[in-house]
Formats: C-alpha cells, structure tokens, sequence
C-alpha cells in the first residue's frame, strides 16, 4: 500500500501511526483522519437521531459480515461472528 499521501503499511501497520504513538491505539480512523466526534448525531430531534443511530449500526454489522467472508483466520472469525451478534441485538433493540 501507498501513494502520494506519503503513508506506507507493512503488514497493515501504517509507519506514520507506529511512530507517532508506537504500540497505542491512535484516535483516528482508517484512512488516518482523526476523530472529530461527527459522527454523534444530537439533533434535538430523538427520532431522527435514532434513524441515525440505526443506519450507524447497520452499517457496521454490513462491514463486519464483509469482513467475515473475506477472514481466513478462525480467531478473527470469532471475534467478528460475536460482532455481528452484537450488532444485530443493538439494532433489534
């Protein structure tokens, strides 16, 4: 991976991230945009902010069963199989 935004990953590690905090969890997301806290929705209006919140978790359950069907590790498909379950209960809810 790479390009002109002058990032390289080795192994999925991106080397910016690994100096910049070493082994920690970097408050950002996967392109590298730290978290701005955009995505609360805290309208004043409870029923589109839970439309909101659903399509949130919708969203996430879809990007973990397509992790799950792209994973070859059994251990990762565990963790993501639990995901999915916890998704589903949150959106059942």
């Amino acid at each position: 991976m790479g390009g002109g935004n002058g990032r390289h990953a080795i192994e999925g590690m991106i080397h910016k991230n690994l100096l910049s905090g070493g082994l920690a969890a970097m408050p950002v997301d996967s392109d590298g945009v730290p978290f701005n806290m955009s995505h609360i929705y805290a309208s004043g209006n409870v029923a589109a902010d839970m439309h909101c919140n659903v399509a949130a978790e919708s969203t996430g359950r879809v990007l973990a069963v397509r992790l799950f069907n792209a994973a070859h590790d059994d251990g990762m498909k565990k963790m993501l199989h639990y995901m999915i379950a916890r998704d589903t209960m949150h959106q059942q809810q």
